[in-house]
């Protein structure tokens, strides 16, 4: 290539760079303006999720990177003192969490990944509910059981005529021996 075809196609590439550069100053007012709005409405998301008031952890997986393994998790857990929209990575080969933060901290890139998997993750929290609720059951149905072994006749003693046991105040509202 003559010095002349070297200087005309380097001037081209500083043209269209040049070009680059100022449609991109154009464009980031606009960027700024829609990102603003994706910001306010994963809050709202967020807050509208904490409105349901479940009381459960969901997660969904939004993103697996098969060369590195890499899992990318959406969460809606306590984070601090609040039901946050959170994200973290992990390994696939273990369940440690890696840069767990606030959704609405992460890359732009991650926040768009989140937004088609709330509606699986609102899903996976229901179905967390079904499991807490089972739970919930049976414990209520073991302090039962442990409440009647308490109250069962001591070797040698008569059971009692009525279901007195029943009649037991709730924990906590007996006056302390000491």
């Amino acid at each position: 290539m003559s010095p002349k075809t070297k200087k005309a196609a380097a001037s081209a590439a500083d043209a269209a760079f040049a070009e680059a550069l100022t449609r991109a100053r154009a464009l980031r007012p606009q960027l700024d303006a829609v990102t603003d709005k994706l910001n306010a409405q994963l809050a709202a998301a967020e807050k509208a999720i904490a409105g349901l008031k479940l009381g459960v952890r969901g997660s969904a997986c939004i993103e697996l990177d098969p060369e590195s393994l890499f899992e990318r998790w959406l969460f809606f857990e306590k984070h601090g003192n609040e039901w946050r929209l959170t994200t973290s990575r992990s390994s696939a080969d273990s369940d440690e969490l890696l840069d767990t933060m606030p959704l609405v901290n992460a890359p732009r890139s991650v926040r768009l990944l989140a937004v088609g998997h709330l509606k699986t993750l609102v899903q996976q929290m229901a179905g967390e509910v079904d499991k807490e609720i089972a739970a919930v059951e049976e414990g209520v149905a073991n302090t039962e059981a442990f409440i009647r072994s308490l109250a069962a006749p001591e070797e040698g003693n008569p059971p009692p005529d009525d279901d007195s046991w029943e009649n037991l105040p709730p924990p906590g509202d007996e006056e302390a021996p000491f």
